[in-house]
């Protein structure tokens, strides 16, 4: 999996930079060597092998936060040991961060103080809180009002899970869009 990530990430930033484009990448997934936010040591091991890739390419992709795992909001040492140190261009994805502090509010805007500035783009997607659900803006239980000035002028998508009968209906993200601009 290791070899895959690295060809995959060498091939990626050489297609970007061709393009003159930047690239959303997971720093790990679920279940991985790099779900335990408890061990230092796999923190640490977790920094060395995103500086790695940085050494592929260090402008070229914007690194997404996870539901859970040392790349995940739960993580507290994430800012500290990671992205400060290493000035990582973020993607944050707004239901990821507020699934990984369990859905509550007031600990997603205290994540977005500390981690917009280093944010270039966000994936603007409503949750319930507790599984990656996908939902429109306005129909889970994230306060939008709350989320809007700290995405100010930086680029976004509504990330919505479209169904799966109709790829091409992208309703539900232009719904998201007038709910997003009516705030």
């Amino acid at each position: 999996m290791r070899k895959f990530y690295d060809w995959s990430c060498e091939v990626l930033a050489d297609i970007c930079k061709k393009e003159e484009i930047k690239c959303v990448i997971h720093c790990h997934y679920m279940q991985s060597e790099s779900s335990s936010i408890k061990e230092k040591n796999k923190r640490l091991e977790t920094k060395q092998r995103i500086k790695e890739i940085l050494t592929i390419c260090s402008k070229t992709f914007l690194w997404e936060d996870t539901t859970q795992g040392i790349f995940s909001a739960k993580n507290p040492y994430l800012l500290s040991e990671i992205v400060q140190p290493l000035h990582l261009s973020l993607n944050i994805d707004i239901s990821h961060s507020f699934i990984a502090l369990n859905g509550d509010n007031l600990a997603l805007k205290n994540h977005l103080e500390q981690y917009h500035s280093y944010a270039d783009y966000f994936h603007l997607v409503d949750s319930y809180g507790v599984e990656h659900d996908s939902l429109p803006l306005g129909k889970g239980k994230i306060d939008w009002s709350m989320v809007k000035p700290f995405i100010g002028d930086a680029d976004f998508i509504f990330e919505i899970d479209l169904q799966a009968s109709n790829y091409l209906d992208c309703e539900l993200m232009i719904n998201s869009a007038r709910y997003y601009n009516e705030i």
